[in-house]
């Protein structure tokens, strides 16, 4: 008989110790690029996914630029946009697989950015009512649905990476 029990290793990390991480990285971190980096690693480390690319607003053009590499040509989307409306007026993600309604509601361009970006899911990111950013998340690497807690943590993640992010704007 062993001295000391082996801990099994659990499937899915842990949620308290990743999100306490995340919060202490947050409060370090004030260059905006690797502040982004942190929080696709984090994404992934949630859920292991495809891809996730995020946008931000330039205010002095009104367009939501991508802030992380491309692996494709770059998508341009505006603060007029039907998605970034959806968004806004929603304050919710979208699951694209799910609301075929939705994404047919939107202009063939931005149908085609949701395609090229693989995105499965859209967060808004708003600080004081306004829309200052999207996150695309692709596809989960396994094939299975987003579950619930998965939505739940990611929501917690990005609205706390939301004020991150405007801090260090």
């Amino acid at each position: 008989m062993p001295l000391f029990k082996k801990k099994e290793q659990s499937a899915q990390p842990n949620l308290e110790q990743l999100l306490s991480e995340f919060n202490r990285s947050l409060a370090l971190i004030v260059d905006k690029q690797l502040l982004i980096g942190n929080i696709v690693a984090k994404v992934k480390q949630i859920c292991p996914v495809e891809s996730i690319y995020i946008f931000l607003l330039d205010e002095n053009t009104g367009k939501y630029k991508q802030q992380n590499e491309a692996k494709n040509k770059p998508v341009v989307l505006t603060s007029r946009s039907r998605l970034v409306s959806w968004l806004s007026v929603n304050e919710k993600h979208l699951i694209v697989s799910d609301y075929p309604d939705i994404i047919n509601y939107f202009p063939k361009e931005e149908q085609e950015a949701l395609r090229q970006l693989g995105a499965e899911l859209v967060f808004p990111l708003k600080v004081m009512n306004q829309t200052n950013g999207t996150i695309f998340i692709g596809k989960k690497n396994d094939g299975t649905r987003f579950t619930e807690q998965e939505l739940n943590l990611l929501s917690i993640l990005i609205n706390q990476a939301n004020f991150a992010i405007e801090h260090a704007s």
